[in-house]
């Protein structure tokens, strides 16, 4: 038993007091839908679960803190989603179907010093926080390889080129250009 009162500006609670330990579920009652909604008072959450009694886990919980979990189910929108903090994933979670992501970097997780970036018209590869290669679209489009490498660039197959190809030293077995400047 319980019971409902109006007061205060015409509020409607539910229970006659704010004491624990009781559920304040609302039921609606259906044969092959069945919803309840209300305090789960043994998790301190507000629920709305398909079923007829509250479940461990239930459909839509919101705890004393304002999160918010989805447990059962998808979520489809037909607007956009805005968020102001990080979107964290399972690492069993997929993003499918995106037309479009904009961003500046895809920075590697766990390791902030390995990413690519985007500017405007380029594209640069850094790791270890080394520019490695980066890509412009220019005038001339150029592909750099970034100053810190000190060792060598290796290719398997052809090397050609149309334009000038430079350098100190060019050691290759099949090397294809229009021009070669030492």
């Amino acid at each position: 038993s319980g019971s409902i009162n109006t007061y205060r500006n015409n509020t409607l609670f539910i229970g006659e007091t704010v004491e624990d330990g009781y559920d304040r579920p609302i039921s609606f009652r259906h044969s092959t839908a069945p919803f309840i909604m209300g305090i789960d008072d043994s998790q301190d959450r507000f629920v709305i679960h398909s079923a007829n009694a509250f479940a461990t886990t239930s459909d839509l919980e919101i705890d004393s803190s304002g999160n918010v979990a989805f447990a059962n189910g998808n979520i489809t929108v037909a607007g956009n989603i805005t968020a102001n903090g990080n979107i964290i994933g399972d690492d069993a979670t997929d993003i499918t179907n995106i037309e479009s992501i904009f961003c500046d970097n895809i920075v590697h997780d766990g390791d902030t010093d390995t990413k690519i970036a985007f500017g405007t018209d380029t594209i640069t590869l850094s790791a270890g926080g080394a520019d490695l290669v980066t890509l412009t679209e220019a005038a001339t489009n150029t592909i750099a390889l970034g100053a810190a490498i000190s060792t060598h660039v290796t290719a398997s197959g052809n090397v050609s080129a149309s334009g000038l190809v430079q350098g100190g030293s060019v050691r290759a077995n099949d090397l294809t250009a229009g021009r070669v400047a030492f």
